[in-house]
């Protein structure tokens, strides 16, 4: 909590930085977090605009190669206004930031690098600033080096950041592809922005033509903190505080319990407090002593608690929050000094607790009662018998509530995780290839596909723009008349989907690389195909790429078998996959834009020397190129899922932890009880009463608790479920079969908690 909500974060004044973004829902941008090119040169040129300064960055990340001190290198670099970098830090670790000049059409080229990159090109020489960077061929002047960690958008690993030139042409000034920051001027809050944004979106729609403001409907400009901001792009805008809750609760559980403890065992020792006070000893005494009884326990539970808090911080920072691409370090997570405070406050309001709730009983009319009394006066009134029983009542419902949500979890994360992949990695390894300068093109993939043809190790291979489940996903919204959605969209060649075995269902199949291709057809998976056309067989129809009344018509070739590209809050925003060929006009577009491509091929056997000579033929075909590190498909698939169920496995060690409290506080409870009937008991059993009347008599007791126990927990669990059902889509569906096990699971173990009291003052008896 303190890690996402609280720590400042790593920029200069973060309370006045915003990131303004643009909804457009009419052409499916309603939770964009970006905005156009044009905007930003609208509020430059507001005379009141409440801003102080404002960057543009551009969100499509470009890989080149370059040579450095003579070895080639592959370089991911972004484009941006070259203000974000006073706007965000306060000086660069080495060097100065670029001129504001360099974002203007005839100013200077120059170009920040990142800590990491400057470690790894340049090994950390000073000498690195001011030397010449050649990309794409353009030669860029290094003018500074990023402080170490530094990020400018979360989930971005750019090397290099040259500058965005504005403006821009009209063809690419309305694109909503960018990100844009702001620092509010001083005095200026919030609120007064939005209203000045909420002004501008209005002016702009009556400015557009008539025949485009359909495109402009319920067109919005927002203004957002930027560390609010960052945690919506990240999904952890309400994870922190769903930890936070069910930290809490399990605290309430816990404090609940030991109070109640603590209760009964006053209500035990009441008569010799009673004799401590006529002796002479004063309150303040009696507290003394209570607390010199409570240390002991506060100290063993703080030398448990913080080690605990230090593995699991550590826990989560290397299996969650572990993502270095992911934005995560913007947050870090480790053991500091606030955690221990708040551990330390959390314990000594529990201890405080158990001290005061007893004392606040200790009235001199309830000592004087418990010293004359007899053995009857002095055990728990039926009242307070009732309260204990109800209180046992409420934890049973917490316990079914809480593990049965968990477990419904558990068991979605499961189905959803290892459900069929649709296709087939085993045997198949990847690795991004990066061009030289100039040659993304259709001919250097077919020079790399001879190479690779000629390494014995290889049994087939293909190329992709990136791959099911390796994080990168590329989407597009796609309109037809029946309506309009994001598909993924995957620029490849028919021989990666023979390699993966992806079936083809209808219609033709994906033209290999060496086909020729001059058409605009489109191949789409088949639950994209009944997304778009649910009523009739989507082949041969049009399928627009972005909005139904857009030119950009392409017809349905054939229709392949579905796939799962990733988790399931990832697939669940999209309709399927649309494929394009790598070999028509607009695959080359998009290849020489990104300037890599995925490759799959199928290894056998894989050895150190295979992987050695695919490096080597790719090297010799392609001089210049670089091929990354080549990695098992089928070993990544089994990461991505392992750390997709890291965090349910945290919610079920949170619900064990909060069960395991809860029955605990139940036999404590029973066990006070039945403890004081143990009088009553006896005086039964000398009226003829048998064992088996008490038996039946703690049945009806016990299922008089919980009947209402487990219908509240029932109505809790689907509660909590439906709650996070935009989180975990399927939380509510598993959670029938996840109750059916948890509750006799639970009724077993309250039951033993209630009867084990019982059979044990029998005994005695």
């Amino acid at each position: 909590m303190y890690a996402f909500q609280l720590q400042p974060m790593p920029f200069v004044d973060p309370s006045r930085l915003v990131l303004i973004r643009e909804e457009m829902p009419a052409i499916g941008l309603g939770t964009s977090f970006q905005a156009s090119p044009k905007l930003h040169q609208d509020l430059e040129r507001e005379a009141h605009s409440g801003i102080q300064s404002s960057a543009l960055l551009n969100d499509l990340s470009r890989t080149t190669t370059t040579r450095i001190n003579g070895v080639v290198m592959v370089l991911d670099y972004k484009r941006v206004s070259p203000q974000v970098f006073p706007l965000l830090f306060t000086r660069p670790a080495l060097g100065t930031w670029p001129q504001i000049s360099s974002g203007k059409p005839d100013g200077p080229h120059q170009a920040v690098i990142s800590y990491d990159f400057w470690k790894q090109a340049f090994a950390g020489n000073p000498d690195a600033v001011n030397r010449e960077l050649q990309m794409d061929g353009q030669s860029y002047q290094i003018t500074a080096v990023l402080p170490k960690g530094a990020q400018l958008i979360p989930g971005s690993s750019a090397d290099v950041f040259i500058p965005l030139v504005e403006p821009l042409p009209k063809v690419q000034e309305n694109n909503v592809n960018d990100s844009l920051y702001a620092r509010l001027s001083p005095g200026e809050s919030l609120h007064d922005l939005n209203v000045r944004l909420a002004a501008l979106a209005a002016r702009q729609q009556i400015a557009t033509p008539p025949q485009f403001r359909s495109q402009l409907k319920n067109y919005r400009i927002e203004a957002l903190p930027l560390r609010e901001a960052f945690l919506r792009q990240m999904g952890m805008n309400r994870l922190p505080w769903l930890y936070f809750g069910v930290g809490l609760f399990l605290w309430i559980i816990a404090v609940f319990n030991i109070s109640n403890y603590a209760l009964l065992r006053h209500h035990a020792i009441l008569r010799s407090l009673g004799i401590r006070q006529l002796l002479g000893a004063s309150p303040l005494r009696i507290f003394a002593q209570l607390l010199l009884e409570q240390i002991p326990i506060f100290f063993l539970a703080l030398f448990i608690a913080l080690p605990l808090t230090g593995l699991g911080s550590r826990w989560l920072s290397a299996s969650l929050f572990s993502g270095k691409g992911d934005g995560y370090h913007l947050f870090p997570l480790h053991f500091n000094v606030w955690m221990f405070v708040f551990v330390f406050v959390l314990l000594l309001m529990g201890v405080m607790i158990a001290i005061v709730l007893p004392l606040s009983r200790s009235r001199p009319a309830s000592l004087r009662e418990a010293m004359a009394g007899d053995e009857r006066t002095a055990s728990l009134s039926k009242g307070i018998q009732r309260l204990l029983q109800l209180a046992s009542g409420i934890q049973v419902a917490l316990a079914i509530a809480v593990l049965g949500v968990a477990l419904s979890l558990t068991i979605s994360a499961l189905v959803l995780g290892y459900r069929p992949l649709g296709f087939d990695p085993e045997g198949v390894f990847y690795a991004s290839l990066y061009f030289p300068p100039g040659q993304a093109n259709k001919a250097s993939l077919r020079t790399v596909q001879g190479a690779l043809r000629s390494v014995p190790y290889v049994h087939g291979e293909a190329f992709a723009s990136t791959l099911p489940w390796l994080g990168i996903n590329l989407g597009s919204l796609f309109s037809s008349p029946h309506g309009s959605g994001r598909a993924i969209f995957e620029v490849t060649i028919g021989e990666m989907l023979s390699l993966l075995h992806i079936p083809l269902e209808r219609g033709k199949a994906l033209p290999p690389l060496s086909a020729s291709t001059q058409g605009r057809s489109l191949w789409v998976s088949s639950d994209a195909c009944k997304r778009y056309y649910p009523d009739t067989d989507c082949v041969g129809k049009l399928l627009h790429l972005g909005p139904y009344f857009t030119y950009s018509a392409y017809p349905i070739a054939g229709v392949y078998a579905p796939i799962t590209w990733g988790l399931h809050t990832m697939m669940r925003r999209n309709f399927g996959i649309v494929y394009l060929p790598l070999n028509t006009p607009i695959g080359h577009i998009f290849l020489s834009k990104m300037g890599k491509v995925q490759i799959a091929m199928r290894l056998s056997p894989d050895t150190s020397a295979a992987r050695t000579e695919i490096r080597n033929a790719i090297r010799l075909a392609l001089p210049g190129s670089f091929l990354a590190n080549i990695h098992s498909y089928a070993e990544l698939i089994h990461k991505r899922r392992a750390g997709f169920l890291a965090f349910d496995a945290v919610l079920v060690v949170f619900a064990l932890l909060a069960t395991f409290i809860s029955l605990f506080g139940v036999y404590v409870v029973q066990d006070a009880v039945q403890s004081a009937r143990r009088s009553e008991y006896r005086i039964r059993r000398l009226l003829g009463a048998q064992i088996h009347h008490f038996r039946r008599r703690a049945l009806v007791e016990q299922t008089r608790i919980l009947l209402p126990g487990v219908i509240l927990g029932i109505a809790v669990a689907a509660v909590l479920a439906r709650a996070m059902n935009t989180k975990f889509p399927h939380a509510l569906l598993y959670l029938a079969p996840a109750l059916i096990v948890v509750l006799p699971l639970v009724l077993l173990v309250y039951w033993f908690s209630s009867w084990w009291p019982v059979r044990k003052v029998l005994r005695d008896g």
